[in-house]
C-alpha cells in the first residue's frame, strides 16, 4: 500500500516536472522568434528631418510589424525596434519606433496606390494583408487602404522586392528603463 502511494507521487512529480519543462521551452521558444528578425540588430535612430509623409504600408501581423514610411523627397525609412517596458514594470510607455533602415527609392508610387482598396468597416482585420496609409499629399479623400489577402498587388510586392524589404516580420523590441 505505502509502495503504491509513492509510485504514484514520483509519477506525478514527474508530470509535473515534464510539464514545467514544455511551458518553459515554449516561452522561451516564443520570446525567441518575436525577438528575431532579418533586420535585428540593423538600424540606426530614427530621421529627424525628412519629406512629407506620401506612404505608410504595413504588414497585418500578430505582432508589431516592421513599417515601412515612403516620403516625397524619394526616401524612405523602414523602421525595425521600438521600446517596451520590461516584464513585470509597470509603465506607460505607447509603442514608439526607436531605430530605422533609410535609403532612397525611385518609383512611381501612384501606380501603387491605383490599385488598392479603401477600407471600410465592415472589412475583416483577418482579411487584410497590408494596411496603407495615404499622406496628405497624394490627391485623394480617404487615406486609409488595405490590400486584401488573395488580393494581388503585384506593384506594391514589385516595390519591395525591389527595395529588399520584407514586411512579413515583427519588429524587435529594446527594453526601456
Amino acid at each position: 500500500m505505502k509502495k503504491n502511494i509513492i509510485s504514484k507521487k514520483i509519477v506525478i512529480s514527474i508530470v509535473v516536472l515534464v510539464i514545467t519543462c514544455l511551458i518553459i521551452g515554449i516561452l522561451i521558444s516564443v520570446n525567441y522568434n518575436i525577438n528575431t528578425s532579418k533586420y535585428k540588430g540593423q538600424g540606426t535612430n530614427i530621421k529627424e528631418t525628412h519629406g512629407d509623409t506620401v506612404l505608410i504600408v504595413e504588414k497585418n501581423l500578430d505582432c508589431i510589424p516592421v513599417v515601412l514610411y515612403l516620403y516625397d523627397d524619394n526616401t524612405y525609412e523602414l523602421f525595425t525596434e521600438y521600446r517596451r517596458c520590461k516584464h513585470n514594470k509597470w509603465c506607460t510607455l505607447d509603442i514608439k519606433y526607436n531605430k530605422s533602415i533609410k535609403g532612397k527609392y525611385e518609383y512611381n508610387l501612384n501606380k501603387i496606390i491605383d490599385k488598392l482598396t479603401y477600407y471600410e468597416d465592415n472589412i475583416n482585420s483577418k482579411d487584410i494583408d497590408y494596411e496603407i496609409t495615404i499622406g496628405k499629399l497624394v490627391a485623394k479623400d480617404k487615406n486609409h487602404y488595405v490590400v486584401l489577402k488573395g488580393q494581388n498587388n503585384e506593384l506594391l510586392e514589385e516595390f519591395l522586392k525591389m527595395l529588399d524589404i520584407d514586411l512579413n516580420i515583427c519588429a524587435t523590441f529594446n527594453y526601456t528603463e
